[in-house]
């Protein structure tokens, strides 16, 4: 199964060239936004991944995650910079998964496997507090 991912820029044309091509050379179906169109969005149902620059806010994740459904079977957060390790740090101690250059293939393949694997365990940590059955998480897409 291929990935299906928004990416969320502070600014059209942040993300680097390496991070795109990576993307690409994975299979990846790639969508490229910047905050306003991301924050204005609401077909977020198909979206494995929300790839987001470092630069993007707090406050503007935030709103963009809840449009998204995250918590619930909504897409998985990554960040990413280039150079913005001031930025990321703030998405860190949120507890938000990130990744860093250099942007290859097999590297991106492997963090984004981690990322739905820990995803698939805290829901189902969640699921088996709360008692409820018969609901059933999302599968992780296979590279």
């Amino acid at each position: 199964m291929q990935y299906n991912i928004t990416v969320i820029e502070e600014t059209i044309g942040d993300a680097p060239d390496s991070l795109t091509t990576a993307l690409g050379q994975i299979g990846a179906e790639v969508r490229v936004l910047g905050v306003e169109a991301a924050l204005a969005a609401d077909d977020y149902l198909a979206v494995d991944v929300l790839l987001v620059s470092a630069e993007v806010s707090e406050e503007s994740l935030r709103e963009i995650t809840l449009r998204a459904g995250l918590g619930r079977t909504g897409p998985q957060v990554l960040v990413f910079t280039e150079s913005r390790f001031d930025a990321l740090e703030s998405h860190v101690s949120k507890g938000r998964d990130y990744i860093l250059p250099p942007f290859r293939p097999a590297l991106l393949r492997a963090r984004l496997r981690t990322c739905f694997a820990r995803a698939q365990h805290d829901h189902g940590r969640v699921f088996e507090i709360s008692g409820r059955r018969g609901i059933r998480t999302p599968e992780t897409p296979r590279l």
